[in-house]
């Protein structure tokens, strides 16, 4: 009698160990990453390495289910951040009751309004050239909500991530900018450091060339 209590709690212990030792891999393969079939990933809760859990590139993430902070930024449902690079062996991490599905950047056309100004929806990384046309603008923003003085961020990058220009709108009153944007360069949008406003949207017009 004592000889098969003994194998049953050597059994217990030895499933243990092994929960124990496989948690770490169940938890980053199954029960915080699920990979689709097109090529996007789905990331729920957790601490991510680039290249290891997922390929290096640039992606568009969006919120598909729930709130997150995804990198210390307050996201929810809907949410999303279009042309982020993640660099191999960069580290990225998730908090909180959702799912972040991340595809590759589709670098989609920016749209215009009826008065001919591209209105800018969500923060990123847009690319001149390919996403909007070279050339003077007004940047402005519109708070539909108006509870908040919240203020966008706005950096003029070079392909390789070089600063070319940085705008805070530092001024109290300060609700517009000139910019001159070139091919290749990168026009960097946060509508806000800690969180993504929905109801907040960025207007750039089109200067005359004379």
């Amino acid at each position: 009698m004592n000889k098969k209590r003994n194998r049953i709690v050597l059994l217990c212990i030895i499933i243990i160990s092994v929960i124990v030792v496989l948690f770490p891999y169940l938890k980053d393969n199954f029960l915080y990453k699920t990979s689709t079939k097109n090529g996007s990933i789905t990331l729920k809760q957790g601490n991510f390495t680039v290249g290891k859990d997922f390929s290096s590139g640039i992606y568009d993430i969006e919120v598909i289910e729930g709130s997150v902070h995804f990198s210390e930024i307050s996201l929810h449902q809907g949410d999303k951040i279009l042309g982020i690079k993640f660099y191999k062996e960069g580290k990225i991490s998730i908090d909180g009751n959702g799912k972040v599905r991340l595809e590759k950047a589709k670098f989609s056309r920016l749209k215009k309004d009826k008065n001919g100004d591209y209105f800018i929806q969500h923060s990123g990384y847009y690319r001149v050239g390919k996403q909007l046309q070279e050339g003077k603008y007004r940047l402005s923003f519109v708070d539909h909500e108006k509870t908040h003085n919240r203020k966008p961020f706005v950096q003029i990058t070079s392909s390789d991530g070089t600063i070319r220009q940085s705008y805070s709108f530092e001024k109290k009153n300060q609700k517009q900018i000139k910019l001159n944007l070139k091919n290749q360069e990168i026009l960097e949008i946060h509508k806000g450091f800690s969180n993504e406003y929905q109801n907040y949207v960025i207007l750039l017009h089109p200067l005359s060339k004379s």
